[in-house]
């Protein structure tokens, strides 16, 4: 759609040492940068690319495959809005009937890996946050089928002779997800679970919207299931995960004007105790003690994997392409532990 070119300025601070002349920046989401790519237009990109796509990649020899973590992946947004969607049951019940690794490798390939604990942050860094005695208590949600069956009986709901689910009102269990529809990634993980929750007897659809518009979608609250971030670790820390999805704009149960976004309640229980998310939340990101942070991090944690506002779906890690000599040369060595940090660090101005 557009593109933006920074020319050096040849009287600027440290002119005299800089080699690039001119830098060109490509304004588009995923589907937008392949042609580019194919044709050697672009030298550094971290657009999450299909499989296919990174197969194609692949084929032109100037061209790698940077992956390492990007401390992001995708999962399903329950609206408390709606009613359905309020029961704990039903939210558990999702986690059994998705497939997570198959999720995964739908997306992403080998670029994506199913979450394994639903701790509400990177599985990278659970060891490092959580302690084993907590990390033994979150529920892992593996695909269980008969268990998923039981929690909706148990919730009201009734599996008719068609196979298709009825809710505890006696109305067809239908459920619409939102997802970015220029997100490649974030739309095969969608359709995907779509899929999954239509062969168990839910009738699932997909409703596609510009990513320019997630904003106003995460805040409006106007829709069931928004495909969104689940896992986010930038800046490196627990909280920011949790922050993004509990907190305003994005979940606000109890704003007065309406604009409640995902409206999972604040007030919730602990293990038989009540707490306040938002007072979580400065909790465990008050001071420079990690250790005096840790249990509003469990806390947080265990609240996450029991009550599901949010279900990880997995973790994306890089597919950026670099293309390594047809404009810029001189990249390290992929094995360069510098790679390691995620896309925040952005490798190329490194």
């Amino acid at each position: 759609e557009a593109q933006l070119e920074l020319p050096k300025n040849p009287t600027g601070y440290n002119a005299d040492k800089i080699d690039i002349e001119k830098i060109l920046v490509y304004y588009g989401e995923t589907s937008v940068s392949v042609p580019l790519v194919l044709s050697n237009e672009v030298d550094y990109s971290t657009h999450g690319y299909t499989p296919s796509d990174v197969e194609s990649f692949k084929a032109i020899p100037n061209i790698s495959i940077l992956s390492g973590p990007t401390g992001t992946g995708p999962g399903l947004w329950f609206n408390q809005s709606y009613a359905p969607l309020t029961k704990k049951e039903v939210r558990q019940a999702f986690a059994y009937i998705i497939d997570r690794e198959e999720n995964a490798q739908v997306a992403m390939g080998d670029a994506g890996k199913g979450i394994e604990y639903e701790a509400g942050f990177t599985d990278l860094q659970v060891e490092s946050w959580l302690d084993p005695e907590i990390i033994a208590e979150l529920n892992p949600y593996k695909k269980d089928l008969a268990k998923a069956e039981e929690l909706l009986t148990s919730a009201g709901f009734v599996k008719g002779s068609d196979g298709k689910w009825l809710t505890d009102t006696g109305e067809p269990f239908a459920v619409e997800l939102s997802v970015p529809s220029d997100f490649a990634d974030w739309l095969g993980s969608a359709e995907n679970a779509a899929q999954q929750l239509k062969a168990f007897g839910i009738d699932a659809t997909v409703r596609g919207y510009q990513s320019s518009e997630r904003a106003t979608m995460q805040k409006e609250g106007k829709y069931q299931i928004l495909v969104d971030l689940s896992i986010y670790y930038n800046p490196p820390h627990p909280q920011t995960s949790f922050n993004y999805y509990l907190n305003t704009p994005r979940n606000a149960p109890e704003a007065t004007d309406n604009l409640l976004g995902m409206n999972f309640p604040w007030k919730e229980t602990v293990d038989g105790e009540e707490v306040y998310i938002p007072d979580l939340l400065m909790e465990a990101s008050t001071g420079f003690d990690f250790e005096a942070q840790k249990p509003a991090i469990a806390n947080l944690a265990k609240l996450v994997n029991e009550e599901l506002p949010v279900l990880a779906m997995f973790e994306r890690y890089a597919t950026d392409v670099v293309n390594q000599d047809t404009r810029i040369t001189g990249w390290r060595d992929f094995s360069d532990p510098i790679y390691k940090n995620n896309q925040a660090d952005l490798y190329i101005a490194i």
